[in-house]
């Protein structure tokens, strides 16, 4: 399964619009310039912050 990102509005979706697909599918979507893959940017996690309570 791969999630992707539609870049033209299709019979069942529009654009922007997410949507998690069979591998298949998706890359014929992107093949044929309807979708790109879509990949979340992670948040940073609050453990690798560097702030400290009480710092100025």
């Amino acid at each position: 399964m791969k999630e992707i990102k539609y870049l033209k509005k299709t019979h069942d979706s529009h654009v922007g619009r997410i949507r998690t697909l069979s591998a298949r599918d998706a890359e014929i979507l992107v093949i044929l310039g309807y979708a790109e893959y879509h990949c979340p940017k992670r948040a940073p996690s609050k453990a690798n912050t560097k702030k400290g309570k009480g710092n100025a």
